[in-house]
């Protein structure tokens, strides 16, 4: 029952978050140009740091294991 309330919690706190920040940013990367919502980059923001860390993370544990089993 704890975990159902934290995500609810969780998705509201987003929900809110999402409904404050509509207001579109203009992006320029090298020769593109897009505008999407300030809620929008920053959450893809945090799901691309997300995968990164967890991809990270998980080559160093790879790497950690095979040199115990070499030593």
């Amino acid at each position: 029952m704890g975990k159902l309330i934290a995500i609810i919690v969780i998705l509201g706190v987003i929900l809110v978050f999402t409904f404050q920040n509509t207001e579109q940013v203009e992006v320029v990367f090298w020769p593109w140009k897009i505008a999407v919502s300030k809620a929008l980059l920053i959450l893809a923001s945090l799901l691309f740091g997300l995968i990164a860390g967890i991809v990270i993370a998980t080559v160093g544990r790879i790497r950690g294991k095979r040199n115990i089993r070499t030593a």
